[in-house]
């Protein structure tokens, strides 16, 4: 079957939003690799304290920028956890930060609608910084 982690130099055959991306990700200085059965580029950066792990995906519509924190959760807090991050989410214009249960860690998703736009590599390179 392969391995499904592509190259840059396939992804840059493939063109158009995903040669963005990855334009963008390598100019920004992040190592990353395409894993084509997920349809995601995929990163670890270091954070301001921890590192985090960066995800991309792309669609016809709509870019998806996943950053899942090296950051357990207790389920026994999880309630608190939720309250906290309600608040944090109710004064941030772009980008929420959400609970993935399954991993009992936090991520911040934020989603940028491009049918319409223009999107540049120096625009993903600014969304990574």
């Amino acid at each position: 079957m392969g391995n499904p982690v592509r190259k840059i130099s396939k992804l840059v055959a493939i063109g158009g939003i995903h040669s963005i991306v990855a334009t963008g990700l390598e100019t920004a200085g992040i190592k990353f690799e395409y894993n084509e059965a997920s349809g995601e580029f995929c990163a670890t950066v270091e954070g301001d304290d921890l590192p985090i792990q960066l995800f991309v995906s792309v669609d016809p519509l709509m870019l998806r920028f996943k950053m899942l924190l090296d950051l357990e959760i207790c389920p026994d807090n999880y309630s608190e956890v939720f309250r906290q991050l309600n608040g944090i989410n109710s004064r941030m214009t772009f980008g929420i930060f959400v609970i993935d249960e399954e991993k009992a860690r936090i991520f911040f998703r934020y989603e940028f609608p491009y049918a319409e736009a223009r999107v540049s590599s120096d625009f993903v390179e600014w969304l990574v910084k």
